[in-house]
């Protein structure tokens, strides 16, 4: 049972220049996300929902409180165990370095190998299960920035998939899509059934997958 937990969490941002925390943006927030559970942090921009979720994928550290998965304190453990066990989703495509669309889905792979080990047929089978899911096996060897943003969050997805995460977090990863296309792309997660947390504004779309609210506290 995957069970994510944010207890009584406030967190700040970091006044480089003084060498200082400002105010809180987020104060006491608690929140849980059981096995198979989809989430929605529902807010307008600017509400803090972005804040919160850096929190929880080991980002951004809390002044105050935890973030447990399964019993764990995420912030107690290294950058790599988190990977294992967290995928992210977020709203805005990354430099591909002209990577093709499997070279980017087999980065998905990075946090359960060793230094400089190499694709095994294990990897390779995971990353074409990823591409059949979300329907972008015929566009495998195209170059990702070829593909159209719906397509690259689907091959994202993909990359989140082949990690093998617990929980998968998306930062409004529809932001920059039409309709049709956010609709696919939630659809697709949602079938998974993967304990999932994610940011979204737009009331409709959440209306119309009807997410589970279960944050107990207010954003500011």
């Amino acid at each position: 049972m995957t069970t994510l937990l944010i207890d009584d969490l406030s967190w700040s941002p970091h006044d480089i220049e003084r060498g200082r925390r400002g105010a809180d943006l987020l104060r006491h927030i608690a929140l849980d996300a059981r096995d198979g559970e989809f989430v929605g942090l529902i807010g307008p921009n600017g509400s803090g929902k972005t804040s919160l979720l850096r929190c929880a994928f080991r980002y951004a550290k809390p002044r105050h409180g935890r973030v447990m998965l399964d019993g764990s304190d995420v912030w107690s453990r290294n950058a790599r165990w988190a990977a294992q066990r967290v995928a992210v989703l977020l709203q805005d495509a990354p430099e591909d370095f002209g990577l093709s669309v499997a070279e980017v889905v087999a980065m998905g792979r990075t946090p359960h190998k060793r230094l400089l080990e190499g694709t095994t047929p294990d990897d390779a089978a995971q990353v074409e299960r990823a591409l059949r899911y979300v329907e972008l096996e015929d566009a495998r060897d195209r170059r990702f920035a070829s593909l159209s943003g719906g397509e690259m969050q689907r091959a994202l997805l993909a990359r989140a998939l082949v990690q093998q995460p617990q929980v998968l977090m998306l930062d409004e990863p529809t932001n920059h899509l039409d309709p049709r296309h956010q609709i696919e792309l939630l659809a697709l997660v949602k079938r998974l059934g993967i304990t999932t947390l994610a940011t979204i504004h737009d009331l409709n779309l959440a209306a119309a997958f009807r997410f589970s609210t279960s944050m107990r506290a207010p954003m500011r």
